[in-house]
């Protein structure tokens, strides 16, 4: 095999590749220890006066809330519950055709993952052939 106009061996270019992985892994930085989590805060007046966990800095303080009338009107309308599916939506409006959409994606990959129920036979269980004497049905 001709290699950058040399003549190389098969083994020799998987022993270099080989050989350089595991160089690359020697060289990996270890891992730092993960950073630590904030504690919950659960101290019920701190948290009707403060906007808790937002002041993400080191020397930053949280910032203190505002009355409601101090913030937009289409903040209140924002939907805060569970996802909403493709039957809460109107046919008429392209939300609902995207979540229907989804709504198909999952069922599809939902029945891929699922074993289904009817397996047909095999050869060998169609050709089976009992050892045991067959019964007589005597009929009255």
């Amino acid at each position: 095999m001709f290699y950058r106009g040399l003549l190389v061996s098969r083994r020799n270019i998987c022993c270099t590749v080989i050989n350089n992985a595991k160089k690359a892994a020697k060289k990996a930085p270890e891992p730092t220890s993960a950073p630590k989590m904030p504690e919950v805060v659960r101290d019920t007046q701190l948290l009707q006066k403060y906007c808790c966990g937002l002041g993400f800095k080191v020397d930053e303080e949280d910032p203190e809330l505002k009355p409601d009338s101090e913030y937009p009107e289409w903040l209140w309308s924002i939907h805060t519950g569970p996802p909403k599916t493709y039957k809460d939506y109107d046919p008429n409006t392209r939300e609902y055709w995207y979540a229907l959409e989804e709504a198909q994606k999952e069922h599809s990959e939902k029945i891929k993952g699922e074993k289904s129920f009817y397996r047909p036979p095999r050869d060998t269980e169609l050709n089976f052939r009992s050892r045991l004497p067959k019964k007589k049905f005597v009929t009255k």
